[in-house]
This record gives C-alpha cells, sequence and structure tokens, in this order.
C-alpha cells in the first residue's frame, strides 16, 4: 500500500469520526441551551410568584392582602427570547432525531433485502447521505473494481444515485 493511500484512508477514518462526533456534540448543545433556557424560565417565574402580602389593621383586626407579582418588561423580552431559544431547540432536536429514525427504517429495509458486501457498502453510503466513489473504496476496503460492480448492482435495484464527479463518482441515497 503507497503512502498516499494509508493517508487517505486515515483522513477517511478522521473525516467519518468528526462527523458523528460533530453530530453528537451538536445534539448536546441543543440540549444545554434547552436546560439551561427551561431553568431560567422556570426561575423568573418562580421568583415573581411569590406574592407581598400587606397587613393592615382596620378597625383592630389584621387583614392579609395579596399583591399579584408582575413582570418588569426586561424580564417578559427575557421570558419571550428563553421561549424563542427552548422552541428552536425542541425543533432542531427533533428533526435530527427524526432523520436517525428515517435512516434506521432504510437500514432495516436494506438489511432484509441486501447481504453481505452490497449491504456494506450501501450502509457506509446511507450512513454518509453521500460520498464519493474513491472515498468509498477506501471505507470498504474493497478493489476499486468490486466497488464499481456492487455499485452498478444497487443502481441497478435503484437504491443509489451516481453522478459523474471529476475523474469519480458522486453516490448518493436515492
Amino acid at each position: 500500500m503507497k503512502k498516499n493511500d494509508k493517508q487517505n484512508t486515515l483522513t477517511n477514518i478522521i473525516n467519518h469520526i468528526d462527523y458523528s462526533q460533530t453530530k453528537s456534540r451538536r445534539q448536546i448543545i441543543y440540549i444545554i441551551f434547552l436546560f439551561i433556557s427551561l431553568f431560567s424560565i422556570a426561575f423568573i417565574f418562580f421568583s415573581n410568584a411569590i406574592t407581598k402580602i400587606d397587613v393592615s389593621i382596620n378597625g383592630g383586626t389584621p387583614e392579609f392582602v395579596e399583591i399579584p407579582a408582575t413582570f418588569s418588561i426586561l424580564q417578559v423580552i427575557f421570558l419571550m427570547i428563553l421561549t424563542f431559544i427552548v422552541t428552536v431547540c425542541f425543533i432542531l432536536l427533533y428533526v435530527d432525531f427524526n432523520k436517525r429514525e428515517k435512516k434506521t427504517k432504510k437500514q432495516n429495509i436494506v438489511s432484509n433485502v441486501l447481504d453481505g458486501d452490497e449491504k456494506k457498502l450501501y450502509e457506509i453510503i446511507l450512513e454518509k447521505n453521500e460520498i464519493l466513489q474513491k472515498d468509498l473504496v477506501y471505507e470498504s476496503g474493497f478493489s476499486k473494481a468490486k466497488v464499481t460492480r456492487i455499485l452498478g448492482k444497487l443502481d441497478n435495484k435503484k437504491l443509489i444515485i451516481r453522478k459523474p464527479w471529476g475523474n469519480t463518482n458522486k453516490i448518493l441515497i436515492k
């Protein structure tokens, strides 16, 4: 194996790890923003929920009068911003998890239809969403001829799309 091939293989492995870690980091950041925002909203509501009680003596008997808590304009603006952040985080997390669920359904269907090397290549493509054919050779460890042959089978089954991309092809999930 040439030094350049080893570097390309190592680069592909690092890119794969970075992509999955980036996705996990992004989800963790969404969750952190979500909890901080929810905690801040709860703190503002509970800190203002304490009502003030005035005691007035009217004819010798004490009376308790509750004064409702109100929010300042800055608190209202801050609550609106926090509510927006919570909404955006929920939407982004929902979309992220929904994409993962769709991929899982596709993988289940493929695992029933494909076997062996076809399944391995399809799962690599499915994980990446799009990948160059030359990178697929490095990711799979198969020869160029074998990858081309398997991609032809997957293309005939209408599972992938091959688009010319310079001296190689860009492989997409259909």
